[in-house]
């Protein structure tokens, strides 16, 4: 059953996502999404117009096809992963950083992004890094989702998200 929340703050996240109580993260608490319906709208997009960023959060995936973490759509930037592969569209580019992961766990991620050059870390580990999109993250006034995209094809999230934080600097590798 979804659970709704709103703080009451005008540019606060609503959460039509479940709450796990004990969840296996560091933390204790992740959203739980159904892979159906459920995802949660943010709508302030911090990166938009920035030139560099940081995304990181925890993941654990039930599902194996694709499927949107966080974003608004592919044009003005999104991600998504399946089991093995994490995908990240900005301005219309779509990079798919790896055939090699294992997404089936939980999961730490982050990507940093400064001046077109997106660099991919899973559990603070360096693998993949990408060169071929534009100098900034699009302007949008849209928000963001977590949990789904803004497209025909959703890709709603199966599994469980946890911890989402957007920086509008791009973390070093040491910071990571």
């Amino acid at each position: 059953m979804a659970t709704t929340i709103n703080s009451g703050y005008a540019n606060s996240p609503k959460l039509t996502a479940n709450i796990a109580d004990h969840a296996d993260v560091y933390g204790g608490r992740a959203l739980v999404f159904d892979g159906v319906s459920d995802y949660l709208t943010i709508s302030q997009d911090v990166l938009a117009g920035k030139s560099q960023g940081t995304i990181s959060f925890w993941t654990k995936t039930s599902g194996t096809g694709n499927q949107a973490i966080l974003g608004y759509h592919r044009d003005q930037w999104s991600i998504r992963l399946n089991k093995t592969t994490m995908f990240l569209g900005i301005g219309g580019t779509t990079v798919t950083a790896s055939s090699t992961l294992d997404n089936s766990g939980w999961g730490f991620h982050t990507i940093t992004f400064n001046s077109g050059t997106a660099k991919f870390y899973k559990d603070g580990e360096l693998y993949h890094t990408a060169t071929s999109y534009g100098s900034s993250f699009p302007s949008n006034s849209n928000g963001i989702f977590i949990g789904k995209r803004n497209h025909a094809s959703a890709y709603y999230y199966n599994g469980s998200i946890a911890d989402v934080k957007l920086f509008d600097t791009a973390l070093t590798e040491a910071q990571v």
